[in-house]
């Protein structure tokens, strides 16, 4: 299951309408999730300013359960366990994995690799 996401901002000079830089930000999230309990979670990350733009990431191994039908915990991510919520929706042909780490942030769709 993977998620993409990427931006940019264009900055012009207000009074000269001069170019003035763009700062960008693409990103690429993704489970592969083993039949046996196991998964592995990969984030990539690319951002900055054009002509300086910095690459970091981070992944993690572990064992993954579900204490309910709309959670799952995770071992490792980013060197701690991790609840999530979790649910599908089906649109025409797909289905998309809906994930909210419960520490942090709004829920993010992931999509069949």
């Amino acid at each position: 299951w993977s998620s993409q996401f990427g931006g940019f901002q264009q900055y012009v000079n207000a009074y000269t309408g001069a170019d003035a830089g763009m700062n960008t930000h693409s990103s690429a999230e993704s489970f592969d999730f083993a039949a046996n309990g196991s998964y592995h979670w990969q984030l990539s990350v690319a951002s900055g300013y054009v002509g300086n733009i910095k690459f970091s990431g981070a992944k993690s191994d572990g064992t993954l359960t579900m204490p309910n039908n709309w959670q799952i915990n995770f071992s490792d991510i980013e060197n701690k366990p991790r609840l999530y919520n979790a649910y599908f929706s089906c649109v025409k042909g797909a289905r998309i994995l809906w994930l909210q780490d419960t520490g942090y942030g709004d829920y993010k769709g992931f999509g069949k690799k």
